[in-house]
């Protein structure tokens, strides 16, 4: 009788042992799977940005096109940058300049045509984010703060300026009834002084590093618009 007790409790702790097994196989593998997928979505949203950056950067594509017509490519941010500086906004005015509006008129009808034509493209930009900025001057007695608020309206002056010439381009201008994607997927926003480029030439972007000094900032550069693409981030839930 002991004997059989024993042989039982022996197989019931064998039992037991052999279903842990089983359940940290499957919990080892559900994890191997995970951290594969991991690694697929970021091999995937690579592809992507590779594909846009091949469209700024290819010559055949948008590449001569920037290039010509002085703008700079930010491969990291996907940023466009114009940089000729006659071109860009006086102090305090949100007016576009003649120059300006015969590159937009060249530059975003084109962007527009090559992201339609590839579904690649297409389907993964969120959207065309046209950006304003300014420098980081006001009037002499303003506090920073007033300086910073006002320049928030003036730069957002400068984005909507841009929108509103681009989204009337004959190329590009919609019906009232049903506008075109790039009417849903174009925004405006206004930056104030929070990214101005320095004398350096690079431009201020990390919020955690204190504000530059007056004398670091170059404040004809900082007066400009960029466009940024965005792009779809996918997540595990969407592999």
């Amino acid at each position: 009788m002991s004997n059989t007790k024993n042989r039982t409790f022996w197989m019931s702790i064998t039992n037991l042992m052999a279903v842990l097994m089983i359940v940290f196989l499957f919990i080892a593998i559900n994890y191997m799977g995970k951290d594969y997928t991991v690694q697929e979505t970021r091999n995937y949203n690579n592809e992507i940005k590779a594909a846009f950056i091949n469209l700024l950067e290819n010559p055949t594509l948008m590449g001569s096109i920037l290039q010509e017509n002085g703008v700079a490519v930010d491969t990291n941010s996907l940023t466009l940058t114009f940089t000729n500086e006659s071109i860009l906004f006086s102090s305090g005015n949100i007016s576009l300049t003649d120059e300006f509006k015969e590159q937009l008129e060249i530059i975003f009808p084109n962007l527009v045509a090559k992201v339609e034509a590839d579904p690649i493209l297409f389907d993964n930009l969120t959207e065309i984010r046209i950006e304003g900025h300014t420098d980081n001057t006001w009037r002499a007695d303003s506090t920073t703060h007033e300086s910073h608020t006002a320049n928030m309206m003036l730069s957002q002056g400068r984005a909507v300026s841009v929108f509103d010439y681009v989204m009337n381009l004959p190329q590009l201008k919609g019906e009232e009834v049903v506008l075109p994607w790039y009417y849903h997927r174009t925004s405006a926003l206004g930056m104030s002084f929070n990214n101005p480029v320095l004398t350096s030439g690079s431009v201020h972007t990390d919020q955690n590093l204190a504000f530059p000094q007056s004398a670091d900032i170059d404040p004809t550069k900082s007066r400009r618009v960029t466009i940024a693409l965005k792009l779809k981030e996918y997540n595990l839930e969407d592999m």
